[in-house]
């Protein structure tokens, strides 16, 4: 479910389309909840690949329905990546240091188990420990 319908504004109308040029537009539905289901469904036949575009938020709505501050987060971390690379630092330092973060595992996946359930993806991992973290073990 998108955020803003998290806050009572209806997902309908919504348009889904995948890479193969499959189109499905939902113009109504009983509910956010029956059409996030039946998007799921669409989607997870289209083989769990797909995007959607809802309504234009005005910019109030933006302020009132979004996660503050989400989307300039996300392009500050990026270029704090795309930075790091370029002055060949390690980007994991630059994360830390542009969200002020902590090292918490180095380490390895070693098993990896992935399904589809009713449109959504589920996975298990398998961790092994390195370099200070070498015996932890962890799913």
């Amino acid at each position: 479910m998108i955020t803003p319908s998290m806050y009572g504004r209806k997902l309908t109308p919504v348009f889904l389309s995948d890479e193969k040029k499959n189109q499905c537009l939902l113009s109504n539905s009983e509910s956010d909840k029956s059409a996030e289901l039946l998007l799921r469904h669409i989607v997870a036949h289209l083989g769990c690949i797909g995007g959607i575009a809802c309504d234009p938020l005005s910019k109030d709505e933006m302020d009132k329905l979004c996660i503050k501050n989400s989307l300039s987060r996300a392009w500050r971390l990026g270029r704090s990546i795309l930075e790091a690379r370029k002055e060949k630092i390690n980007p994991l330092e630059a994360i830390k240091s542009a969200e002020n973060g902590k090292l918490i595992f180095v380490g390895k996946m070693i098993d990896v188990h992935r399904y589809t359930a009713k449109g959504y993806n589920f996975g298990e991992i398998k961790l092994e420990g390195m370099e200070d973290f070498k015996s932890n073990l962890n799913k």
